[in-house]
């Protein structure tokens, strides 16, 4: 750190010290500094001021980083779709991106026939055993926690053709917690796959709301048995995650 004339603390480039220490400065232009009383002075007086600055400054408050044994809440919702579908799950920080891939497809109603990735910060995470034109880290590799904290946003893309994108907020960590997969809540379902992305889904939806729509009747064939569109079953999600978190329970033994 820069030395300060009076505190030997502070960013100031051009003062010298009294015992002769160097400055941030050349050594040069400090000799050629006039040292007299009045001179160290001013400088003193200057130095104050700055060294007061600095204590002012409010320090950066940082979440601090997952621990084995934590549990992240979070919240995911679906980009570009309203009313909004999301859901909201705990999942234990050592789950690797691969799994969060897999309790996000079981969460929503995904079938998983499409490629996939993770988007944190700059860097993509994705299948490592997939042939792709663009870097990617390998999602087997990379634990919740080790990508995440308190208050991060990460993206999750399936099916890059539709392009269902999520955003996925840390809400909350949970310190030695239940590291049982469970769904905490959520609203309407998910978006059949392959019906056209965000833009697809709303016509989708306009043309089964109209019975006088002439794509009415193959509509209806096409979309899943029953659908609902404002249906979300929480209590069926957590038993399809129960056997998740089996297998997960088991893979840490």
């Amino acid at each position: 750190m820069p030395y300060c004339f009076r505190s030997q603390r502070c960013a100031c480039p051009n003062v010298p010290r009294r015992n002769g220490g160097e400055s941030r400065a050349n050594v040069s232009r400090t000799d050629s500094l006039s040292r007299d009383d009045s001179h160290y002075g001013a400088l003193e007086q200057i130095c104050e001021r700055r060294c007061a600055a600095r204590r002012t400054i409010v320090p950066v408050v940082r979440s601090p980083l997952p621990e084995l044994g934590d549990v992240f809440e979070l919240r995911v919702s679906l980009r570009h779709i309203r009313p909004e579908v999301w859901r909201g799950l705990r999942i234990p920080a050592d789950v690797p991106l691969s799994v969060v891939h897999d309790i996000l497809q079981t969460a929503f109603g995904w079938n998983n026939s499409h490629l996939h990735d993770f988007q944190v910060g700059d860097i993509r995470f994705g299948m490592a055993d997939i042939e792709d034109e663009i870097f990617s880290v390998d999602e087997r590799a990379a634990p919740l926690g080790a990508v995440a904290r308190p208050g991060s946003k990460l993206v999750y893309r399936y099916d890059f053709g539709d392009d269902w994108e999520h955003d996925i907020v840390v809400e909350r960590t949970d310190a030695n917690g239940d590291e049982t997969v469970r769904c905490m809540g959520g609203a309407r379902a998910c978006p059949p796959d392959d019906c056209g992305g965000p833009p697809g889904y709303e016509h989708m939806l306009e043309v089964l709301a109209n019975p006088k729509d002439e794509e009415h009747a193959d509509m209806k064939r096409w979309a899943p048995r029953g659908f609902d569109p404002a249906k979300f079953d929480a209590a069926a999600v957590n038993k399809k995650l129960a056997t998740l978190s089996k297998h997960l329970a088991r893979s840490r033994k």
